[in-house]
């Protein structure tokens, strides 16, 4: 019952007006990797580099990444941290050879969603324009900011849990919704909360913020650390990447991408069919033609993906992930149409969406669950337990909203999730974090796409995976779970 989504202080915005933001890596240190929208394809980040939403940041030990985004915001993700963004939208604004050092206002309004499931981040805002919103999502609460200088960290337990939640704030003021209350954090102050397992370590409870003064020394960190992006961030940031970031499609050709055009002028059910019809006559690129349509047409994306899913049910993860990362805002929708095409699937494509849009996990999970109950009554369990695997900071909260959708299958669902973050918990924890290659990654979607869907059999047993080692003071941080061995995969098509 940790994961806690509030947003404060924002306006609703009209995101039909936006597009997607230019996010752009400026300065990388150390080994840092970006896992692709629901798949387990990771690369080596590289400065230069534009960063997609829905792309997963993991940082080794001794190592940072620095993003700049098109609203004049910088983000730099902390050593041993986990982060994802999970929405970048910006309204078109005249984009000029301005350096983002030297804004003091975002051009356009902005909304920009993120996650972080472990470890830090490092930021700087700059002054929001009303009705715009930036978030920064853990699983114990949630960061609202409206312009200013700040660290948000989060801790994790030797299972793999959330264990404490803090917000420091340099300059500004940070609004902060946690499970265990609201606070408003002004600049030179900080706060937190901290999880407590009952005696039974079957529930966990989430303290009363509690706010002290920071010591300068911590503020001029935060302040340096945000300066020292907006210096790079204005050597990097150049018109080109700002107006070539976020390309959708481009491994499509040309009468593919013309057949979806055309389409998504007329819309309805024109462009679902077109989407079929192409999804089937190449599998291997219908997650990339899902994705390519929903750019076109955001708001069909749950019809969208269903589609894809139709003529490509191998690949019915994949192109969840995939539109899920075009359209976070309707992610729970989107895992759930494409369950209910797929229900034999369904466990993958939720852990799949889940991966893309964290702070919806327990939603997905139990929308899913609940959607392919009637086909396949034993799966609501594994579903959960997909969830989890990908979201195991999440995992009490994933299993009271799926038993709540499945109520004839708490049991099943309490005991399996149960036993994976135990099984999780016993795991080695020996890995490196200095040597992170793609074996020591994740595993977001466990499937292998030119494998039929399974048929719908009871549930299997838990496999043991390794869990992050424990973090240790006085920098507390954690290594990304090594993830349980899967067959070798055809490799995955692009979703970017």
């Amino acid at each position: 019952m940790l994961s806690f989504v509030v947003v404060v202080n924002a306006q609703e915005i009209n995101s039909a007006d936006m597009k997607r933001g230019a996010i752009i890596i400026t300065a990388v240190q150390g080994k840092v990797m970006l896992i692709k929208p629901g798949t387990t394809k990771a690369i080596n980040a590289a400065k230069g580099q534009t960063l997609q939403q829905g792309e997963k940041v993991i940082t080794a030990k001794n190592s940072t990444i620095s993003l700049a985004f098109e609203n004049g915001s910088v983000i730099q993700v902390e050593a041993e941290s986990s982060f994802v963004v999970e929405e970048f939208l910006q309204a078109p604004w005249e984009v000029s050879e301005q350096a983002l050092s030297e804004m003091k206002t975002e051009p356009s309004n902005s909304k920009l969603s993120t996650f972080l499931e472990y470890g830090d981040v490092t930021s700087g805002v700059k002054k929001l324009k009303p009705g715009s919103s930036l978030t920064v999502a853990t699983p114990l609460g949630t960061a609202e900011i409206r312009g200013t200088e700040f660290k948000v960290g989060l801790r994790r337990d030797a299972n793999g849990g959330s264990k404490s939640l803090s917000v420091s704030v340099a300059a500004g003021e940070v609004a902060v919704a946690t499970k265990g209350g609201a606070s408003s954090v002004k600049g030179g102050f900080s706060t937190s909360v901290t999880v407590t397992p009952d005696a039974n370590g079957e529930a966990s409870t989430v303290s009363q913020p509690v706010t002290t003064q920071i010591p300068t020394e911590s503020s001029l960190s935060i302040l340096q650390s945000v300066k020292s992006q907006q210096e790079s961030a204005a050597t990097v940031v150049t018109n080109t990447l700002l107006q070539s970031a976020g390309a959708s499609g481009s491994g499509l050709n040309t009468n593919q991408k013309t057949a979806i055009e055309d389409a998504a002028e007329i819309g309805g059910e024109t462009l679902l069919k077109t989407v079929e019809q192409l999804s089937a006559e190449k599998a291997s690129s219908a997650a990339e033609i899902a994705a390519f349509a929903t750019d076109l047409a955001p708001n069909a994306a749950p019809d969208i993906a269903a589609a894809a899913a139709r003529g490509a049910p191998n690949f019915a993860p994949q192109i969840a992930g995939a539109v899920a990362s075009i359209a976070p805002s309707l992610a729970t929708q989107i895992a759930t149409s494409v369950a209910t095409v797929v229900p034999a699937s369904a466990p993958n494509v939720a852990a799949s969406v889940a991966s893309v849009v964290p702070s919806q996990s327990p939603q997905i999970a139990a929308a899913v669950a609940a959607a392919v109950a009637a086909a396949l009554p034993d799966v609501a369990a594994a579903i959960a337990r997909s969830v989890a695997q990908a979201q195991p900071q999440q995992s009490e909260q994933i299993i009271l909203n799926t038993s709540e959708a499945v109520p004839e299958a708490a049991a099943t669902i309490a005991t399996e999730v149960q036993a994976e973050s135990q099984a999780q918990g016993e795991g080695g924890t020996d890995a490196n974090p200095d040597q992170i290659g793609i074996s020591d990654l994740p595993s977001v979607v466990p499937t292998n796409p030119i494998q039929p869907p399974p048929p719908p059999t009871p549930t299997p047993a838990p496999t043991p995976t390794p869990a992050p080692p424990t973090p240790t003071p006085p920098s507390p941080t954690a290594t990304p779970p090594t993830p349980t061995p899967t067959p070798t995969p055809t490799p995955n098509p692009s979703n970017a």
